[in-house]
């Protein structure tokens, strides 16, 4: 057994995984994988010992699951309700978003009435409350259970976080703020954290945003679509403080204490000291977490003399990290930085040789430099690499493959690299004398680096199918055929070369299966309804093409992203549908970056400023007072009337209720549609005589909140667990799926 702790750690991971995805119990699965361990040991006399090793593992995975679930997540989730009297200190700054204000705060034990450990609740008000961490809140809220859905992404992944609890305060009038008297530990990293973030702004403008993501993990002032552009083009990593940056500060720091520490153990104190406060700047992240651990095992190592094996360590970073908090093991940002570095050790190097040796001409290899070959050679190997093994995420996630990721990566990654070396220097020089006058020719290479950043991801997301749309069932078919082809691969290997081969057959596999299900979906009409907040923002799509229904909800964000899974470089036609002040900007941001050929608007939100800057976009506007028809996409019949809007397909029609729309003014006929869609539950939408209803609501108000507050006669769902997708496959035919 070559790497014991990678083995150990992976199979700890995966345990962890499965039993959250799918939903099993995790007491009876660590039985279950106990017998079968016990089994084979003492069947076969240790033939059998990996597999032996593998099952002990997943048993003690799944038994720290249950153990912590039930010591801490479910007794802190017993607290749920309404009206529940809160009290603690505030964990992190709090942040203006969505148009509330964020609160973490950290319960101090038994403090809520009863018997329960420590925990963190999510809580959010009108009113800006506290000022910085260390204040004190009490007063009542409503709490909420963050929902632990069979997907990865969402309410699940606060529970990486220690937030058990969610919620909001009631009456933000009678909270009680205490500001802090002494600063903690905590509240000193977090303070110094926030003057570097002010120092940043200060000297950086605009691009202290994406440096402050580079360097603190903070993303409050980044641009929104700047992120969109960066996840669109699959460098989304590149945002999210994980083993990238933490590598480039450690050789920074020994780049720098190297001229002043002569000593290689006491080098490897004070860096591995600088890296644990690396680590508390950026919120001790299960990704920072992952990388900072391996960081720290790589100086134990080199500090004694002794060569550290990389999948080893990352094996053991895993299993240290799983065993304090077994839920990080659905934290997108850990799995991601999991994947990645487990691509780069397994594959770049082998890559990087195939490249040099095989697939580039001699007449190249002799022209240029050879540090300049190496070097882009590497950014093309790393890039592929940690495509091919955030590949499965990807798909999961964001159902989409990023086919211009590698380009992406070669472009940007030696750019950022130099970004943040620069960023450090520039900002140290700040604490001198004279620092400002030292550190601008830094600061200002920064800024050129930042908009070189911004320009190339622009560029590139406009790429037609930079970005192809891959989800679904067809999706997780490819997966479940590629884990199985490398399960089969590793059980008979007995030449390296047939990782090549399989690789290749789960490429074509991956071209195959893309095409025959667009080759499927083609003349399929499908609505994608968006998770939105508060608001309608839906989509529909056929052969290529998109048009926009809503686009509200705490940003033009979901809408975007809809269509950016969609694939379609434009819209064909969209409307806009509660004539509200936050939908008109929202479409207005939203269509500046996707032009529009037709747009049906109620004429009063032509004065949204969003909107007019967006009018050089749109092909054709057509504004009206109180109705409006037209066709779209071919099969597609729209029609609107007093705030109403019903869109016919194939037979089956879908009524959007936006807020502001009174039961009184909907047409009698309009009663009887197929489907519904509402912003939130609605005075009359118990007189509708339809198959279904599809509520646009928060996270807490979900449709069986609704069912509790007035009898419907039709049953009703709602997006707070996801996006829903209808496709009208023929007349009077549709499949109802949560994406």
């Amino acid at each position: 057994m070559k790497r014991p702790l990678a083995l150990v750690g992976f199979s700890y991971l995966l345990a962890l995984l499965a039993a959250v995805l799918l939903g099993a119990n995790s007491l009876l699965m660590a039985c279950f994988c106990l017998g079968g361990s016990l089994i084979l040991v003492f069947a076969r006399k240790g033939k059998y010992r990996i597999s032996a090793l593998v099952l002990l593992t997943c048993a003690l995975a799944l038994g720290d699951l249950f153990l912590h679930t039930t010591a801490l997540v479910e007794k802190a989730q017993s607290y749920a309700g309404n009206g529940v009297f809160v009290q603690g200190y505030v964990w992190t700054t709090p942040e203006y978003e969505d148009g509330r204000y964020q609160y973490q705060l950290q319960v101090p034990e038994n403090s809520l009435g009863g018997e329960h450990p420590s925990f963190r609740i999510r809580l959010t008000s009108k009113e800006k409350l506290a000022v910085r961490t260390g204040d004190f809140l009490s007063g009542k809220a409503a709490l909420f259970a963050p929902s632990v859905s069979r997907e990865l992404g969402g309410q699940v992944s606060w529970l990486a976080d220690g937030i058990y609890l969610y919620g909001y305060f009631q009456e933000e009038d009678a909270v009680l703020y205490v500001p802090r008297e002494t600063a903690s530990l905590h509240d000193w990293v977090w303070d110094f954290r926030e003057q570097w973030k002010t120092r940043i702004h200060q000297w950086l403008g605009k691009d202290g945003g994406l440096v402050q993501a580079l360097l603190l993990g903070d993303k409050s002032n980044l641009s929104q679509t700047l992120t969109e552009n960066f996840q669109g083009i699959g460098v989304s990593h590149l945002l999210a403080v994980s083993g990238f940056h933490m590598t480039l500060v450690v050789q920074f720091v020994s780049l720098l204490l190297g001229k002043l520490l002569p000593f290689r153990r006491v080098r490897a104190f004070f860096t591995a000291g600088l890296i644990l406060f690396f680590m508390a700047v950026t919120g001790f992240t299960p990704s920072v977490c992952r990388s900072g651990c391996m960081c720290l095992l790589f100086l134990w190592g080199s500090a004694w003399g002794r060569h550290s094996d990389g999948i080893n360590s990352l094996g053991l970073a895993v299993w240290l990290m799983l065993l304090v908090n077994p839920w990080a093991a659905v934290d997108i940002g850990f799995l991601l930085s999991v994947s990645a570095c487990l691509g780069m050790f397994l594959l770049s190097k082998p890559m990087t040789q195939i490249i040099s040796r095989k697939m580039i001409p001699v007449s190249i290899r002799l022209r240029l430099p050879g540090r300049i070959l190496h070097g882009v050679v590497r950014g093309v190997s790393v890039s592929v690499s940690t495509l091919v093994f955030t590949l499965p995420l990807s798909l999961l996630i964001f159902g989409t493959v990023p086919v211009i990721a590698p380009l992406a990566n070669l472009l940007l990654l030696y750019p950022v690299s130099l970004l943040i070396y620069l960023a450090l220097f520039g900002l140290l020089l700040l604490l001198l004398p004279f620092g400002g006058l030292l550190s601008a020719p830094f600061l200002w290479t920064v800024q050129l680096l930042c908009d070189f950043a911004e320009g190339v991801a622009e560029l590139l997301s406009r790429v037609p199918y930079g970005s192809v749309p891959f989800a679904g069932r067809e999706a997780m078919l490819w997966l479940a055929c590629s884990f199985l082809l490398c399960g089969v691969t590793v059980w008979i290997m007995k030449d390296p070369k047939l990782f090549r081969a399989t690789g290749l057959l789960c490429t074509i596999l991956l071209l195959l299966t893309a095409f025959l299900s667009q080759l499927a979906r083609r003349n399929v009409v499908s609505l994608y309804i968006a998770q939105s907040g508060t608001g309608i923002s839906s989509l529909f799509v056929y052969n290529g093409n998109a048009a926009l229904v809503g686009c509200r909800g705490y940003s033009e964000v979901p809408a975007a992203r809809l269509l950016q899974e969609s694939g379609a470089p434009s819209l064909a036609a969209g409307i806009l549908l509660s004539g509200e002040y936050e939908e008109a900007g929202n479409a207005g941001s939203l269509l500046q970056k996707y032009p529009a050929e037709l747009l049906m608007i109620p004429r009063k939100e032509i004065q949204n400023g969003e909107l007019l800057n967006a009018l050089p976009q749109i092909g054709r506007l057509y504004c009206f007072e109180k109705m409006c028809t037209g066709t779209w996409l071919e099969c597609l019949q729209v029609e609107a009337f007093g705030g109403f809007t019903r869109i016919s397909c194939r037979g089956t029609s879908v009524l959007f209720w936006p807020s502001g729309a009174k039961a009184a003014d909907l047409p009698q006929s309009w009663k009887h549609s197929d489907l519904v869609v509402l912003e939130t539950p609605q005075k009359g939408m118990e007189d509708l005589s339809c198959a279904a209803g599809i509520l646009c609501t928060d996270s807490w108000v979900t449709a069986e909140d609704a069912l509790q507050w007035q009898t419907c006669p039709y049953p009703l769902t709602d997006t707070a667990s996801g996006t829903i997708r209808i496709d009208f496959t023929a007349e009077r035919t549709i499949q109802f799926r949560r994406k």
